[in-house]
């Protein structure tokens, strides 16, 4: 079975997310890089339910060493 990573939840600030296909960014408060980067996508598609991102986009999610990404979507994993 593979190994799934765990996104950490843990809230360290502010999380630029940026825009792959436009380059434009959006700064996110009070929620984690992984929360910020499924608000950014689930925005985009115009899905307004916040209290169902998780269980819907959260399968989405890839991360890198330093970023995580959601769709056209990133940010940098704060450590």
């Amino acid at each position: 079975m593979p190994h799934k990573k765990q996104v950490s939840q843990e809230i360290r600030g502010p999380v630029e997310v940026l825009n792959l296909l436009t380059g434009e960014t959006q700064t996110y408060t009070g929620i984690s890089a992984g929360a910020a980067v499924i608000s950014a996508y689930a925005q985009s598609k115009h899905d307004w339910n916040t209290w169902d991102y998780q269980a819907r986009y959260a399968p989405l999610i890839r991360v890198a060493k330093q970023t995580i990404v959601c769709g056209d979507f990133a940010a940098k994993i704060q450590v």
